[in-house]
């Protein structure tokens, strides 16, 4: 009906793509602007038939017939003589001399032949079609069903080839199409099956597109995901610091960089707490990358209760190697196997235990500590070097130059010596200091 009334097709185009194009995204011409053949309430109506809204569409075959009658009753009725009769203005053009009526007998012959058995017939004719509708509007109504969804429908002849556009995000990366690399952005495919895939490659990221023939005309975009994230690192506990595939981080800082085409590692270690590990699988998404980030939380260890012994001398106490100062004798330990260490070099004190800790357990890994002894070394002549170690394997440490007198140092057993700074002669002995005052040692050279 478009294509009658106006002369050209509603949609037009330089290939069956381009008019499925056009049919599924744009709307026809209006027929009030292609002169004046079609009226505006005419060309309303027909625009609405052609509308992809189905709600603006006629309701039924029998609302479409009515409003054709409509038209049709109004076009009779325009169907008026030269001249603007409402205005009874008379028509342009040169005066015409008056004409006497002809006479009685040739009106009433043209009176006889006029417009009356047209109009008869016409009306007759409305008033069939009017009811033949109304018996068989439920025909009506699903045919013009299957008409308005067939008008969409593509054209029954399928064309070769089907062009469309094609970019990837990021720019300027190269696609393939079947294994081939494009020559440019247009992607041209056969509109037969197989249609053909796209793909394109970014570092460990792979996009593929499966060609379709809605992809005809259309803008094809090929989006990777970063493969690179600044990641934003929550801080779990107060002091805790993290490593990033075994590199230490020191405090977890605030953001880190992530190459997200390997495998990356976040580890979160506080004291008192369980470590905390994070995967972050290779190749994974920024949204992945920020999911394994949520609720960082790290366990507290539950504790026991470790007791150093007094001894009234000042202790320097190590746990795995860690120095501790506490503040008296009382100790909140991680639960676990430690190593406990408590030294004063000044007074050769140096005791180790090793210690399995139960959380909520008191324990007393050291009963009691050696008392302080006084030893005292008398040589002759007095001008001597005395040096004192524990063991056999331990390295001699030099004390003072004779005389030696109530020298304070745990008791224990102890090996002596004792050397002539004038000769070198060397004088050595095994002693034994119970705490308190000791005899003193004495020691001679040359005979004496």
């Amino acid at each position: 009906m478009y294509e009658m009334l106006t002369g050209r097709k509603s949609f037009d185009g330089d290939s069956i793509s381009s008019v499925v194009y056009r049919v599924v995204h744009e709307d026809p011409q209006d027929p009030a602007g292609m002169g004046d053949r079609v009226g505006p309430g005419l060309a309303a109506f027909i625009m609405s038939t052609l509308s992809k809204n189905l709600e603006e569409r006629p309701a039924s075959g029998q609302v479409f017939a009515d409003r054709l009658k409509e038209f049709a009753a109004e076009e009779k009725g325009a169907a008026a003589p030269t001249g603007n009769l409402m205005t009874a203005e008379p028509p342009e053009g040169p005066e015409q001399e008056a004409e006497l009526p002809p006479p009685v007998h040739a009106r009433r012959k043209r009176k006889r032949s006029g417009g009356k058995p047209f109009g008869l017939v016409a009306a007759i004719l409305l008033v069939v079609l009017a009811v033949a509708g109304w018996l068989y509007r439920e025909d009506l109504k699903e045919h013009w069903d299957e008409w308005s969804g067939a008008w969409w429908a593509a054209p029954a002849v399928e064309p070769l080839f089907y062009d469309a556009t094609v970019r990837t995000e990021p720019e300027g990366l190269v696609v393939m199409l079947d294994g081939e690399p494009l020559q440019g952005d247009q992607v041209r495919f056969p509109a037969a099956v197989p249609h053909g895939t796209l793909t394109s490659e970014l570092e460990c990221r792979t996009v593929t597109h499966g060609l379709d023939p809605m992809d005809a005309g259309g803008d094809i975009a090929l989006v990777f995901d970063p493969v690179r994230l600044e990641l934003a690192v929550p801080v779990p506990v107060e002091g805790a610091r993290l490593q990033l595939n075994g590199e230490d981080l020191g405090a977890a800082p605030g953001d880190i960089e992530l190459d997200l085409c390997r495998e990356n590692r976040l580890l979160f270690l506080a004291q008192g707490y369980f470590p905390l590990e994070r995967i972050i699988p290779a190749a994974a998404t920024p949204l992945e990358a920020r999911s394994a980030m949520t609720a960082v939380t790290m366990e507290r260890i539950p504790t026991g209760t470790l007791i150093l012994p007094e001894p009234g001398y000042t202790l320097e106490v190590r746990i795995d190697s860690r120095r501790l100062s506490p503040s008296g004798n009382r100790l909140e330990i991680e639960a676990g196997e430690h190593r406990i260490r408590i030294t004063n070099d000044r007074y050769w004190i140096d005791h180790s235990a090793r210690v399995e800790i139960e959380a909520g357990e008191v324990h007393r890994p050291f009963r009691s500590l050696p008392g302080l002894a006084e030893l005292s070394v008398l040589a002759y002549p007095p001008n001597c070097r005395i040096l004192l170690r524990k063991g056999s394997g331990d390295s001699w440490k030099f004390l003072k130059n004779t005389p030696l007198t109530g020298y304070k140092i745990a008791a224990g057993d102890y090996h002596l010596r004792v050397q002539l700074v004038s000769t070198g002669e060397v004088r050595e002995q095994d002693i034994r200091l119970k705490t308190g005052a000791n005899p003193p040692v004495r020691v001679s050279f040359g005979g004496n």
